[in-house]
């Protein structure tokens, strides 16, 4: 079940994907993300710092350069054995 709004972002989103004009497309897309603010149907919460820990047993662990730094190549991880 649609609400008016998100028809209107449906529309408003085909509208600017179709025109070349670039101060129409900016246009269009503020009045998107206007009516998105209006009705907020997703809530952002912001964490500034991440951290990340890892056991000493878990081997081949190295952080990524891409964000989020937490995704390293899961094929290189390995466990050391013992307690």
């Amino acid at each position: 079940m649609s609400q008016d709004w998100e028809a209107r972002i449906d529309t408003l989103m085909a509208e600017q994907a179709s025109t070349t004009d670039l101060e129409k497309r900016k246009q269009i897309f503020n009045e998107v993300q206007k009516t998105f603010a209006e009705n907020l149907p997703v809530l952002y919460f912001v964490a500034p710092r991440l951290y990340y820990a890892h056991n000493a047993r878990v081997l081949g662990v190295v952080p990524s350069v891409q964000r989020p730094p937490a995704l390293w190549n899961a094929d290189m991880l390995s466990v050391r054995g013992g307690p």
